[in-house]
């Protein structure tokens, strides 16, 4: 793989995940429906905290295997079991069986996760590795503003079930396609497979300043995202009474998204990761506010009013997210793929706990996420604020960078 195809194969190994959540999310009234509940129900929110928290706990078992074995086969075995738990949702007779099958199928989208990481980290390190990985969600973005509106054509033709079909067949493709992957763990890189592994990765991420600061925020950051995406669903169609316009909706907010990775990109290889994150941190927290504002002086925003305010709090997000990844990495180099695995675990773990809780809590109402939305974020920036001291930034990259 030339460069170009390997950001594009990594971005598309992250979208697998992206389409497995974001696909399903204009299905969720015929699931209602099909499985018996309410059409207000947040019930079906479940079978994305399911997916979420199977991401989370199997990343802490596919790091250790791919700095063990290296990446191409743990992303194999991580495809497999996708694709296993994408058919057996498709086939699942009750929510309460979709529910354990996302889990599985989120054990296998962990593999991926990790191992693309730990590939990136392989070849880049510093802000490089934040600009990479700010392209790399710019494209993997595409998967969210296509993915609703290719859930809703399914559902045009077929039962909500055929999009989890349509899931397992893109997990094969990226297989195939897998073939032409180079390996990127060195072999002095190779770790034993110990489960001392996970405890010491999991050591090294508190003890070390920069990498528990950067984790800490990011479980929060990831919390008001899983927020955002669990209700999303409910305040177009439930709020504002436009269910169809959901696709549309969604895709712009997501086109808002792949437009701040980009600037991303362009702003840490300006100024660094110390003071891009440090920037980002406050006009982040200045965001949050606004959403705020807008909830709180009308009753019912402005639908387009609204949903502004909104993307640029979700666009804040995914700007400062990469540079907060890149930065934690950056003293794991020797054990890319256990400490990925242990920081990505622990943020889209705690993520969805959070974000499951809160979204019982405030049901439908606008006020009640534009505020928890706010502590999330201004949690989140007080920490990533401190996250990279001056002098930290290297613009290095590693001694086998991909050519």
């Amino acid at each position: 793989m030339g460069r170009r195809e390997l950001l594009i194969f990594v971005s598309a190994a992250i979208g697998l995940m992206a389409l497995a959540i974001d696909a399903m999310l204009p299905a969720f009234d015929e699931m209602r429906e099909t499985f018996g509940l309410e059409p207000s129900s947040t019930h079906i929110s479940h079978t994305l905290t399911a997916f979420f928290a199977g991401i989370a706990i199997a990343q802490l078992a596919w790091g250790p295997l791919t700095d063990r074995f290296g990446r191409r086969k743990i992303l194999y075995a991580g495809l497999a079991v996708y694709v296993v738990g994408a058919v057996a949702s498709a086939l699942a007779p009750s929510l309460e069986t979709l529910i354990v099958t996302r889990l599985i199928w989120g054990i296998g989208a962990g593999g991926p996760r990790v191992v693309v990481t730990a590939i990136v980290r392989d070849i880049y390190l510093g802000r490089e590795m934040a600009r990479v990985m700010s392209q790399v969600m710019a494209v993997f973005i595409l998967v969210p503003i296509v993915a609703p509106s290719l859930g809703a054509a399914i559902m045009l033709i077929a039962p909500w079930q055929w999009i989890f079909w349509l899931c397992a067949s893109a997990g094969v493709g990226l297989g195939l396609w897998a073939i032409r992957l180079p390996e990127t763990l060195r072999d002095d890189n190779r770790r034993p497979l110990r489960l001392v592994e996970i405890r010491t990765a999991g050591r090294r991420v508190v003890r070390t300043r920069v990498t528990f600061r950067t984790t800490v925020a990011s479980i929060v950051i990831q919390g008001a995202m899983t927020l955002y995406l669990t209700t999303s669903e409910v305040i177009v169609g439930e709020v504002y009474g436009r269910d169809a316009w959901f696709p549309f909706v969604f895709g712009a907010i997501a086109i808002c998204l792949a437009f701040s990775s980009l600037a991303n990109g362009r702003l840490v290889t300006r100024l660094g990761l110390s003071r891009s994150i440090s920037l980002q941190s406050r006009a982040m927290t200045a965001i949050s506010i606004g959403l705020v504002v807008v909830t709180t002086v009308f009753e019912r925003p402005n639908f387009y009013v609204f949903h502004a305010a909104l993307a640029l709090t979700v666009a804040s997000y995914m700007m400062i997210s990469p540079n907060l990844n890149a930065a934690g990495m950056v003293p794991m180099g020797d054990m890319a793929g256990t400490a990925s695995s242990v920081i990505s675990a622990a943020r889209l773990g705690f993520g969805a706990v959070i974000a499951a809780l809160m979204t019982g809590a405030i049901g439908d109402s606008l006020r009640g996420f534009a505020i928890a939305t706010a502590v999330f974020v201004t949690t989140a920036a007080a920490v990533a604020a401190r996250s990279a001291p001056h002098g930290f930034d290297e613009d290095e990259t590693t001694g086998d960078q991909h050519r």
